[in-house]
């Protein structure tokens, strides 16, 4: 199999890995040098093509051998499609100072073909046939997301997402004192149905018809929310800075119905010594039957799924600054019914999980 070895003096690169080990094996390598942040196969897998800084590279994985660089306007890039032979999709914007940028490059020519500017801030985006499903949030504070479909010939649809917050705020207290504010939605998408799904803190879930562009909202379970109680215990004392407040969700569509939520909360308080604290909680692993609207809570003390064929493992760690360490629940594998199967690594903090054909790779979070 092909995989990276990243090494942060800036020598990366590509190469056959063995498939238990990892480990390189004897061959020709392709230096990714600044390149290497997201990639995406080309239609038929004989080419990839990583993101990096100010250009992204294409490797002919055939040969072994760099195809070439394409030059691009965005500092760094967060999402790389390649849904047709004659096209590659870039996005960049996680940063919401900049903006985002959406690029359609031609890999034959090694040409940028078209560019556009949006105002926002990338959130999380899904690959879908023709392209790119992004969710945006304001490019200032927490306000409305939007869910974009950019496709390869440049063509740009926007859904407005009124009930579903996203974005990034900071709230200057007193004495300089100062809360970094979040909302974090993720994005599914059904390719059968032609519909996503957006995935928010709360109690519902924004679908949206990719047809149309309309869309409705389903009330998944009843619930309060965490956030709104969080503020509460900020506002009376502001002695302290640099706290993080706001939640992360992500969405993985499984097929037949089902859509699988899961993600995270920050938690800022203060103790009763008036020292700041915060705490990084799992949201759980939900599976939501999109047919009934039910939600079935797999996990609730995981914070994150990956699908391995026809496994769902689910796993993610708990985090607070009283303890100063991680706390785990190590790795449960469930099937797409939602019905548990195993449990490896006891209560070990999973940081992230890789799947690569019939393994997958776990990382122990130790830091």
């Amino acid at each position: 199999m092909f995989g990276v070895v990243w090494k942060e003096d800036g020598g990366s690169f590509v190469t056959r890995l063995g498939a238990r080990t990892l480990a390189p094996l004897p061959g020709p390598r392709v230096s990714l040098w600044v390149h290497g942040g997201p990639w995406a196969l080309s239609p038929d897998g004989s080419e990839v093509a990583f993101g990096g800084t100010r250009a992204i590279r294409i490797v002919d994985l055939a040969r072994m051998r760099l195809v070439g660089d394409v030059a691009n306007s965005a500092e760094w890039v967060e999402a790389v499609a390649w849904p047709d032979p004659n096209r590659i999709l870039l996005a960049k914007g996680m940063n919401w100072e900049t903006g985002v940028e959406l690029v359609v490059v031609d890999p034959t020519e090694r040409r940028v073909v078209f560019r556009r500017s949006l105002a926002g801030s990338l959130q999380d985006y899904e690959r879908t046939r023709e392209g790119l499903a992004l969710v945006l949030g304001p490019r200032a504070g927490i306000g409305p997301a939007r869910l974009v479909l950019f496709s390869a010939d440049g063509g740009i649809r926007v859904a407005r997402l009124e009930r579903v917050p996203a974005g990034f705020e900071s709230e200057q207290l007193a004495r300089g004192a100062a809360v970094d504010h979040f909302r974090t939605p993720g994005v599914a998408v059904d390719e059968e149905a032609n519909r996503a799904f957006v995935a928010f803190a709360g109690d519902e879930v924004a679908e949206v018809d990719l047809a149309t562009m309309g869309v409705v909202y389903h009330q998944v379970h009843p619930a309060s929310s965490i956030l709104g109680r969080l503020r509460s215990w900020l506002d009376p004392i502001a002695e302290a800075k640099g706290a993080s407040d706001g939640s992360l969700r992500r969405a993985l569509w499984l097929g037949s119905g089902r859509l699988v939520v899961s993600g995270w909360d920050d938690q800022a308080f203060f103790d009763r010594d008036g020292r700041q604290q915060q705490t990084s909680s799992p949201a759980g692993v939900h599976l939501v039957d999109t047919r009934s609207w039910k939600m079935t809570t797999l996990h609730a003390e995981a914070g994150s799924a990956v699908r391995a064929d026809d496994i769902l493992l689910a796993f993610g760690s708990r985090w607070d600054s009283e303890g100063g360490g991680f706390q785990g629940v190590g790795l449960s594998g469930f099937d797409l019914r939602g019905r548990k199967l195993f449990h490896l690594f006891d209560q070990d903090p999973i940081a992230d999980v890789q799947v690569v054909g019939s393994h997958a790779f776990a990382a122990v979070d130790d830091s």
